[in-house]
C-alpha cells in the first residue's frame, strides 16, 4: 500500500515535502523494512511513538472505515469467504457519496 501513498503524493502535490503519511498502528506500517523504504523515498511519516492509539477524531479516515464497516455488516450480514467479503466491501464503497468523505481527509 505504501507505493499507493507515493502515487497519491506525486499526483496531488508538487513535492513530497508537503505530505505527511500518518499510518494507523498496523505492525506492517512500522516494520523496519517499510520505515527504511519510506525514508529512502523521502516520505515523511509519523513515528510510532508519536502516533497515539484510539484517537479516531484526529484521523478522519477512521470515520470512513467505521461507516463502511457498518454498511458492510448491516442486517447482521456475514461473509462465507474472503472473496465474498471483498466483493461486499467494493459494492458498499461504490454506494458512498465520496464528496463528504474526501472533505474529511483533505
Amino acid at each position: 500500500c505504501l507505493s499507493k501513498v507515493l502515487e497519491f503524493a506525486d499526483t496531488h502535490y508538487e513535492s513530497r515535502d508537503q505530505v505527511i503519511f500518518w499510518p494507523d498502528l498496523a505492525t506492517c506500517h512500522y516494520a523496519k523494512v517499510n520505515q527504511a523504504w519510506m525514508k529512502e523515498q523521502d516520505l515523511y511519516f509519523i513515528a510510532k511513538e508519536d502516533n497515539p492509539p484510539a484517537t479516531p477524531q484526529i484521523r478522519p479516515i477512521e470515520q470512513f472505515w467505521s461507516m463502511l464497516k457498518a454498511k458492510v455488516y448491516e442486517n447482521n450480514w456475514s461473509a462465507k469467504n474472503r472473496d465474498q467479503l471483498i466483493r461486499k466491501i467494493q459494492k458498499c464503497a461504490k454506494e458512498f457519496d465520496m464528496e463528504p468523505i474526501i472533505s474529511l481527509i483533505i
